[in-house]
């Protein structure tokens, strides 16, 4: 028997709701829901981080108990880049740890490599595989920081290629709350959005900003957050965006960008069910170098230094 339209309209209503059908490419997809942890008790800490790796093996420094007690322990992202192995079976088996601990995982895919050729070759398929690791669990979902604020963030294969990420964790992940990354100390909020509408953001829950940066939380909601979501709101009509800031060395104001003296531990996980309001956690482990610069001219870009984690923490 032939459904009544008024039938079908509204099945096709409740499945769009459910996240059973997406939305064709440009159209505005289902608002996020403001609560970021969604029923959860809170963001899973990874226990594999390298801040409690470190603690444990050295038992006897002086600052261990200290950096495995305030950042260790603490919620923190997990990071995927190219360098992993079977993605698929690593992400399943995060995202299934923290769903048996009652704990939103807070993943980060570093694909594309924004340092190098943009995007790298093969980051496609490596997001794919990251897609279907997450499957139907819940997870936070920051990808690729620092590429859309790159030189070639305006290239179309950049674009293209974040725009078809999105599309792929909708499909494959629908469960994700898929965050396009915005940080950039050089381009303008205005700029940025375009970018971020271009990548693909109306079929997307949000934005992320400060990854691996030292803004306060309180100017980056009055000022790049509110700047974003009010131009991409023009943009793609939308203006129910969560802006999601990393919080990790952003508690205290300093004077340079590359191991600053003076920073501290910003929130690891601090929500808000307001509209307007600006989300915070720990996307970047507190403790990792910036590069030989700063407080920390011996190390590499990415290393772990516990001697800065210490810092951060007060030691």
């Amino acid at each position: 028997m032939k459904r009544p339209l008024v039938t079908t309209v509204l099945l096709a209503v409740a499945a769009l709701a459910a996240g059973c059908i997406t939305p064709p490419p440009g159209e505005p997809g289902p608002a996020p829901d403001l609560r970021v942890l969604d029923g959860l008790a809170q963001v899973y800490p990874d226990p594999g981080n390298a801040a409690l790796t470190w603690a444990r093996a050295h038992p006897g420094d002086p600052d261990a108990g200290l950096v495995e007690r305030t950042i260790g322990g603490r919620p923190s992202a997990r990071w995927f880049t190219a360098a992993d192995t079977d993605v698929t079976t690593r992400v399943r088996a995060y995202v299934t740890a923290a769903a048996d601990a009652r704990m939103m995982p807070l993943l980060v895919a570093s694909f594309a490599g924004a340092e190098e050729a943009c995007p790298r070759p093969g980051a496609a398929g490596l997001v794919d595989a990251f897609a279907r690791g997450i499957g139907d669990r819940k997870a936070i979902v920051v990808l690729e920081p620092g590429l859309l604020g790159s030189p070639c963030g305006t290239d179309p294969a950049v674009t293209g290629y974040l725009a078809a990420a999105v599309a792929s964790l909708r499909g494959l992940a629908p469960d994700a709350r898929t965050l396009l990354d915005a940080t950039s100390a050089a381009v303008p909020p205005d700029a940025l959005a375009q970018r971020l509408a271009a990548a693909g953001l109306a079929r997307a829950d949000g934005f992320s900003l400060n990854v691996g940066g030292y803004a306060p939380g309180a100017e980056l909601a009055a000022g790049r957050a509110k700047q974003i979501r009010s131009a991409a709101r023009s943009l793609t009509g939308r203006a129910d965006y969560t802006a999601f800031a990393d919080s990790a060395r952003n508690g205290a104001p300093v004077t340079s960008a590359c191991n600053p003296a003076g920073a501290k531990l910003g929130p690891s996980a601090s929500f808000t069910n307001q509209p307007d309001g600006l989300q915070q956690a720990w996307l970047t482990l507190p403790g990792t170098s910036d590069g030989p610069c700063g407080t920390a001219p011996g190390s590499a870009k990415g290393d772990f230094v516990p001697a800065l984690a210490a810092a951060l923490a007060g030691g």
